[in-house]
């Protein structure tokens, strides 16, 4: 019975998803062609798109959605798949929710918002979402707990993937994304300056000589603002670019889509 209304649930939630720009998730994945852009800034790009689907729950008064590594695995290869059927059904013809079982993710209710376009910027996919009545209800859903994201690039075009779960029961594993503006930010101060730059030299100049990196993971993330894996001369180039636009004026408060990255 409870397989059953599952499926009814889900079924139903497939339709209200439905449209020209659907809903989807995002993902990297072997079956996509190789990207410039590293799995990790990929991997940021998927929280970006969900803190920014927490904001607009907030805005409305709802409780926030936590993110499941799981559940991103499982958006990603929904994406994958979107790039050979662009469609709520898998290639094989299946339901997409039957990505949860073969994950393992138990669920009474889910949704599935797609879409794809020459678009790689969390907030474009965001936009189209919101401004779409079917993908903005299943983003502000009260009843959903989890979300998963995965995006795929295929040629140069993006295949962006979320799925909104609500479980029978907690899952371990969940947080709470975090904003993509951090980039840049390596000494953590709250703001992109010289003194980032410097920092980022330093680690780069460390790795270079064949020493151990002295930054955390956070670090890292945030100090690869090229999108190529690694904190490099050329980031701490970037850095001192971006410090030196803000300092004369700029308004672009992300260095990722100052950078055109």
């Amino acid at each position: 019975m409870k397989k059953l209304l599952s499926f009814i649930l889900s079924a139903a939630l497939i339709i209200a998803g439905s449209g020209q720009s659907r809903p989807v998730t995002v993902g990297h994945g072997a079956s996509a062609q190789t990207s410039s852009v590293s799995d990790a800034r990929l991997e940021a790009y998927a929280e970006q798109v969900a803190y920014i689907v927490n904001s607009e729950r907030k805005k409305q008064g709802l409780s926030e959605l936590q993110m499941l590594p799981v559940l991103n695995k499982a958006a990603a290869a929904r994406s994958d798949e979107l790039v050979q059927t662009y469609s709520h059904e898998r290639p094989d013809g299946r339901l997409c929710f039957t990505v949860l079982d073969e994950f393992g993710v138990g669920y009474r209710a889910a949704a599935e918002n797609i879409f794809k376009g020459g678009y790689l910027y969390p907030e474009t996919a965001m936009n189209g979402w919101m401004n779409s009545e079917g993908h903005r209800n299943n983003i502000l859903n009260p009843d959903y707990q989890y979300i998963g994201v995965g995006l795929t690039r295929n040629g140069n075009t993006y295949y962006w993937t979320q799925l909104f779960v609500k479980s029978p029961q907690a899952i371990s594993g969940a947080y709470l994304p975090t904003a993509a503006n951090g980039f840049g930010d390596v000494d953590f101060d709250g703001r992109v300056s010289g003194k980032d730059a410097t920092l980022v030299l330093s680690e780069y100049a460390d790795l270079a000589s064949g020493k151990n990196s002295g930054f955390t993971a956070l670090q890292k993330k945030y100090a690869d603002i090229d999108g190529d894996g690694m904190a490099s001369g050329k980031d701490a180039s970037v850095l001192l670019q971006y410090y030196a636009y803000l300092s004369s004026g700029g308004t672009q408060t992300n260095i990722l889509v100052w950078y055109g990255v």
